[in-house]
């Protein structure tokens, strides 16, 4: 997918992360360590939610690569 366009940074979002960064400054190597980072990524801690990813190029048809076979349900 296209990227969507964001607004630039605006003045107090510029000022919120330079008082974050006046505020770990100091920080050593060991204390980053202890944080918990996130790129807004879904992480799944407890073992798979079922659902399977795969990239796909633009305009890309469907492939065995590309799709997962349900089994059949016979009732």
């Amino acid at each position: 997918m296209v990227k969507k366009k964001r607004p630039h940074l605006k003045p107090h979002h510029r000022k919120a992360r330079r008082e974050f960064a006046e505020r770990h400054k100091e920080w050593t190597v060991e204390d980053w360590k202890r944080v918990w980072w996130s790129d807004e990524t879904k992480i799944n801690c407890l073992g798979s939610d079922g659902r399977r990813y795969v990239w796909k190029q633009v305009g890309e048809a469907l492939s065995d690569r590309l799709v997962v076979e349900l089994p059949l349900c016979v009732t």
